[in-house]
């Protein structure tokens, strides 16, 4: 799919200045180009998927991984194509380095970018048979015993099977 920009909402880790300094240089570029832009923080009480509204061509995600991952789980519903630019160490899932940005959106500008889809999963907690726990996956699913030491019982299904 092929995909002009119009509308981009700029995500940003919460409390990093280098994230903070990053979005006003991007949202200066991108309004140099007559580009509509709005930002929010992604914090840590969840609240970034409430406060954005609208369709967006793109979501450009200044952090690391996990803040990807993060704003992934969140505003997936929107449907709007991911970019993380990458702010932390290991970056496999921010793509750009915190210095190819503008290459990569002056470029995305002119000739439009192709979108790539990715599997997201939902999955559900329950406690005899009672849901606890709903959510969706994005790169990975964590399953912990908790704090005691206790055996736990595991299913999964596709499809309700």
């Amino acid at each position: 799919m092929i995909v002009p920009l119009g509308r981009i909402l700029i995500v940003t880790k919460p409390g990093d200045d280098s994230a903070m300094a990053l979005k006003g240089r991007m949202v200066s570029f991108l309004g140099s180009r007559n580009v509509d832009v709005e930002w929010c923080e992604h914090r840590l009480d969840g609240c970034v998927g409430e406060t954005v509204s609208g369709r967006y061509d793109l979501i450009v995600i200044l952090g690391g991984d996990g803040t990807f991952i993060g704003v992934a789980r969140l505003l997936h519903s929107l449907g709007a194509p991911l970019m993380g630019v990458n702010l932390g160490r290991v970056g496999f899932l921010a793509q750009l380095h915190r210095d190819s940005w503008q290459e990569w959106l002056d470029k995305v500008l002119v000739e439009c970018f192709s979108v790539s889809r990715r599997l997201v999963l939902e999955y559900d907690v329950l406690r005899r048979g009672a849901p606890v726990h709903h959510g969706l996956v994005v790169n990975d699913l964590v399953v912990s015993r908790g704090e005691l030491a206790r055996l736990i019982r595991l299913s999964v299904s596709f499809d309700d099977i």
